[in-house]
């Protein structure tokens, strides 16, 4: 576990000087436990680890989002040694934002009091720095994301770092609670009216259109009425929302 090797693109990205790192113990540099580091894992394992997602920390507190592999290093049948690879995720997820965004459009998020980032998200445990390695990969696709966890872990936290941090966080970000309305006005909510569907409805956009360009986020899912499972299924698929009492098919752009 004692470094021997250690490149300039390396010391870079950690934020660290060559020459205090060669000859200290990986646990030394990094703040990990053995069992959280790739080399130290292909050595144990004498088996290559190849592009496995993970954020670290350096010594000095800085904190990593990476793919790394690692891979052990053999004398004939002598284990003698690993060398370990390690890409910045954060360049690829700056580049996809950059050929993501339309010309002379890209802006920067207006901090507030909503505005989290994935540092925000603080925790050591193997599957805290998983999870959040996984957020992050998600916030750069364009696709819908699935959290799942039990009350009051976080899940909202997670859907706003994914959305601050990626091509939308210039647009909006709507959440709504789909266990604390009932099913009738929740669909209402979420898809909008259309004037003379029911007594005193007006046209009125719902959650989907306001959300337009950015993210919306539906808390306790689970909790939503089962016949109305199948209209939200349809517009998360097909990106098309219906409002109640209309024919017309409305596109939207949300993750």
């Amino acid at each position: 576990g004692i470094l021997i090797y250690y490149n300039r693109a390396m010391a870079k990205l950690d934020g660290l000087d060559h020459h205090n790192v060669i000859g200290r113990s990986i646990t030394e540099i990094y703040q990990l436990e053995p069992a959280q580091s790739m080399t130290l894992c292909a050595l144990k394992l004498a088996r290559p680890i190849i592009n496995q997602s993970h954020i670290y920390r350096t010594v000095d507190g800085k904190l990593v989002n990476a793919i790394s592999s690692a891979y052990p290093l053999f004398d004939k049948t002598m284990l003698v040694g690993a060398v370990c690879t390690v890409t910045d995720y954060s360049v690829l997820m700056d580049n996809y934002a950059l050929s993501s965004a339309p010309a002379d459009t890209a802006k920067s998020p207006r901090p507030g009091s909503d505005f989290i980032s994935f540092d925000d998200l603080i925790g050591q445990d193997i599957n805290m720095l998983s999870a959040v390695s996984v957020a992050s990969r998600a916030a750069a696709t364009p696709s819908s994301v699935m959290l799942i966890g039990e009350t009051g872990t976080g899940k909202e936290l997670f859907a706003k770092a994914i959305h601050y941090n990626s091509p939308r966080k210039s647009g909006p970000f709507m959440a709504i609670n789909c266990a604390a309305i009932p099913g009738t006005l929740l669909e209402a909510i979420l898809f909008g009216t259309s004037k003379g569907a029911f007594t005193g409805a007006v046209e009125k956009a719902g959650l989907f259109e306001m959300a337009n360009g950015g993210t919306l986020f539906l808390d306790e899912l689970n909790s939503m009425p089962l016949d109305l499972q199948p209209k939200l299924l349809r517009s998360v698929q097909d990106r098309m929302v219906r409002r109640i009492g209309s024919s017309h098919e409305i596109p939207v752009d949300i993750k």
